[in-house]
C-alpha cells in the first residue's frame, strides 16, 4: 500500500499536479497585451513598459505592489475617435495577481465615489478567473473599464469614444481576445 502511495506521488509530481499553478514569465509581458492584429482600423498611438503616467492613485499605484514584476500597455485609436488601452501587470505568482484584482475592485469603488455615482459598476460576463467592470457617461462620452486575473497577471481594457460606440459588447469582446493571449502564453509555459 505504501508503495502504492508513493508511486502515485511520484507520478503527480511528475505530471506537476497539486502545484500546477501557471506562472507566466516576464520576458512574455510584451505579448499580452492586444497586437495591431487584434483591433484592425485602429492606429497605434503607444506600446511599452506601463510607467508613473499610467497609474491611478490608490490603491494600486505602488510598481511594487504584491510582488509586482512588471507591466506593459498598448494605446490605440480608431474610427469616430475610439481609443483602445490594453494593460497586463505580471506578478511572481498568483497571489499577487489576485491581491492586486481585489485592489481592482476597490479603485473602482473609489472612482464611483469620487465621480458621484456617475461611474456605475457594470455586469460581465466571467473572463480569466474573474472579471469586474465599471463604466461612466457624461456629454455623450462614455468610458468602460474590465478589469480580470489569469493565472499570475492581471489585465484590463479601457474603451473611450462616443456613447453609441462604446458598448459592453465591444469592450468584452476585445477582452477576451487579449485573455487569448494571455491563455497562450500561460500555456506556453506550461509545455
Amino acid at each position: 500500500m505504501k508503495w502504492l502511495a508513493l508511486v502515485l506521488l511520484a507520478g503527480c509530481l511528475v505530471a506537476g499536479c497539486g502545484g500546477g499553478s501557471k506562472k507566466i514569465p516576464v520576458t512574455q509581458l510584451p505579448s499580452l497585451v492586444l497586437q495591431s492584429q487584434d483591433v484592425p482600423g485602429f492606429d497605434w498611438l503607444d506600446f511599452g513598459r506601463l510607467g508613473i503616467a499610467d497609474t491611478h492613485p490608490g490603491a494600486r499605484e505602488d510598481p511594487s505592489r504584491f510582488g509586482r514584476k512588471g507591466g506593459w500597455k498598448a494605446r490605440y485609436r480608431g474610427p469616430g475617435r475610439v481609443t483602445v488601452t490594453s494593460t497586463a501587470d505580471l506578478f511572481g505568482g498568483e497571489d499577487g495577481a489576485k491581491q492586486d484584482f481585489d485592489a481592482y475592485n476597490i479603485q473602482f469603488q473609489q472612482e464611483i465615489v469620487d465621480s458621484d455615482g456617475a461611474e456605475s459598476f457594470i455586469s460581465v460576463p466571467k473572463i480569466g478567473a474573474g472579471s469586474l467592470a465599471v463604466t461612466i457617461a457624461s456629454g455623450g462620452v462614455r468610458t468602460s473599464t474590465v478589469a480580470w486575473r489569469s493565472a499570475n497577471v492581471t489585465a484590463s481594457i479601457e474603451l473611450a469614444g462616443p456613447s453609441g460606440l462604446v458598448t459592453n459588447d465591444r469592450l468584452i469582446g476585445l477582452a477576451r481576445r487579449q485573455e487569448r493571449r494571455i491563455e497562450a502564453a500561460a500555456a506556453q509555459r506550461q509545455r
